[in-house]
């Protein structure tokens, strides 16, 4: 494995968001997460879609095993309960449109999960507010391991919610694009005192005032 981790470029998406859940401080969504990065003691040969999973340690959660292969230890900090989850690796040689080879081979992984998130609701000036929904990614890799996670920035592979299967239009308005917020963990969370990185994706709803004007305030 590398010696040092390399930039580790990771994207969500948000495939559906099913239910808000404010007292509770939760919502439940099914989501799309991906993390990629070179790896060059990999060759060509390694190359596939669907690369076989056990070849790496689990992550998110991320768990020890006895595999050899580097990966940037990923876990989705908030996510609180799964119903279901599907996720794969795939080793790429050739560039997205497979015209040329790359430098070196690239590592994706990739997850689909519906589950319920803690997200912390608070409400201002309702109901003209509106409400981040948080994915929460940290690498336990501490920050001195010489890994840098950062959010994709490639247009084709930005991170995006998915507004043409949001159910709620009629309560909230979905924004598109996610905003996301980097930052590194306190050290007084851990009991080393070790600094993780954090990434922060955010999809943004936006409350419709005329539904509880309408249907709330003024039922009739």
């Amino acid at each position: 494995p590398p010696a040092a981790g390399p930039e580790v470029r990771v994207r969500v998406s948000f495939l559906n968001i099913y239910e808000l859940a404010l007292p509770q401080h939760t919502y439940t969504a099914r989501i799309f997460f991906e993390a990629s990065w070179v790896d060059a003691s990999l060759t060509s040969a390694d190359a596939a879609e669907t690369a076989p999973i056990d070849l790496w340690p689990r992550q998110c959660p991320f768990e020890r095993n006895a595999s050899r292969r580097w990966c940037p230890r990923l876990t989705l900090n908030n996510l609180f309960d799964t119903k279901d989850r599907e996720e794969w690796y795939s080793v790429f040689t050739r560039s997205a449109d497979g015209s040329e080879e790359l430098p070196a081979p690239v590592v994706a992984y990739r997850l689909k999960v519906i589950g319920t998130f803690t997200n912390r609701f608070l409400l201002h000036s309702f109901p003209f507010d509106s409400i981040p929904l948080s994915i929460d990614v940290i690498s336990l890799l501490p920050r001195n391991a010489g890994c840098t996670m950062v959010p994709n920035s490639t247009p084709r592979y930005s991170s995006v919610a998915n507004t043409a299967a949001f159910n709620m239009d009629g309560e909230y308005r979905l924004d598109a694009p996610l905003a996301v917020v980097e930052r590194y963990s306190d050290p007084k969370d851990s009991s080393t005192g070790t600094v993780y990185k954090l990434v922060h994706f955010q999809a943004w709803l936006h409350r419709r005032p005329h539904f509880y004007l309408y249907n709330v305030y003024s039922p009739n």
